[in-house]
C-alpha cells in the first residue's frame, strides 16, 4: 500500500488543517450571508446555488494564496476542455483539490485529472504530471505528487462535513480518512473573529460580481 501514515501527518498537520477550516468557514459564511441577503433576486436561480458555493470555496483559497504564513501553495488550474478550473492545495509531498462531496467517506465525482492524478497513489509510478495554469502556460511535467481530496458539504446554512481523503490509485476506493470536523472549533480559535469577518465581506463583493456576470451572460445567451 502506498499510503505512509507519517508522512500524511507531515504534509496535514495542524496548521495545514486549521487554515484550510477557516478558508471553508469564511466562503460558507460568505456564501450563505449574500444568498440571504439577495433571495428576493435569487429566488428563481437554484442552479446558481452549487455553482456560486464552488465558486465562494474556491475564490477564498485563491484569496488567501497571497498569505506566507501557510504550509502550502494554492493553484487555480484548468482541467477540461470547456475551461472548468479546480482548485489544488500543494504540499511537499501531495496535491490535494479542493471538492464538494455527498458524504464523509466518500470521493467526489469522477472526472480525468481526478483519476490521472490518483495514479500518484500506486506504490510506484512513473505518470508525469501536467497541467494547463491560469495564464495559459503549460506547467512543467514532473513526478507525480501523491494525491488527496479535501471534500466538504455545506447545506441548510450549515457545514455538515469536512474531510480530507486518500483515493486509491482506481480513484474507486478510499485509503484513509481524516475528519477535520472532530477538531472545527479549535481550528477556528486559530484565526481571530475580525479577520474572518475582513474576509467574509471582501468575498461578499466577489460573489455579487460573479452573479453580475452570470446574469449578463445568460441576458446575452437569450
Amino acid at each position: 500500500m502506498a499510503f505512509n501514515e507519517e508522512e500524511y501527518k507531515l504534509n496535514f498537520d495542524f496548521s495545514f488543517k486549521a487554515s484550510v477550516a477557516n478558508n471553508i468557514r469564511i466562503a460558507t459564511n460568505a456564501f450563505r450571508e449574500f444568498w440571504i441577503s439577495n433571495q428576493n433576486f435569487l429566488r428563481n436561480a437554484d442552479d446558481l446555488y452549487g455553482r456560486l458555493l464552488s465558486y465562494a470555496v474556491n475564490q477564498q483559497f485563491l484569496k488567501s494564496s497571497v498569505l506566507t504564513a501557510t504550509n502550502y501553495l494554492v493553484s487555480g488550474t484548468i482541467t477540461n476542455s470547456y475551461r472548468g478550473k479546480a482548485v489544488f492545495l500543494n504540499t511537499a509531498d501531495y496535491i490535494t483539490s479542493v471538492c464538494r462531496t455527498n458524504k464523509p467517506r466518500a470521493l467526489p465525482c469522477k472526472a480525468a485529472y481526478k483519476c490521472r492524478l490518483a495514479l500518484g497513489n500506486r506504490e510506484s509510478d512513473t505518470q508525469m504530471e501536467l497541467f494547463v495554469s491560469d495564464n495559459n502556460q503549460q506547467l512543467q511535467a514532473g513526478p507525480p505528487k501523491k494525491y488527496a481530496v479535501l471534500g466538504y458539504r455545506y447545506n441548510d446554512g450549515e457545514l455538515v462535513h469536512l474531510n480530507i481523503v486518500i483515493p486509491d490509485w482506481k480513484f474507486e476506493g478510499i485509503l484513509y480518512s481524516d475528519n477535520l470536523m472532530n477538531q472545527i472549533m479549535e481550528f477556528y480559535n486559530y484565526v481571530p473573529e475580525e479577520l474572518v469577518e475582513e474576509n467574509v465581506a471582501s468575498l461578499k463583493k466577489d460573489i455579487a460580481k460573479k452573479v453580475q456576470s452570470e446574469s449578463k451572460i445568460q441576458g446575452e445567451t437569450k
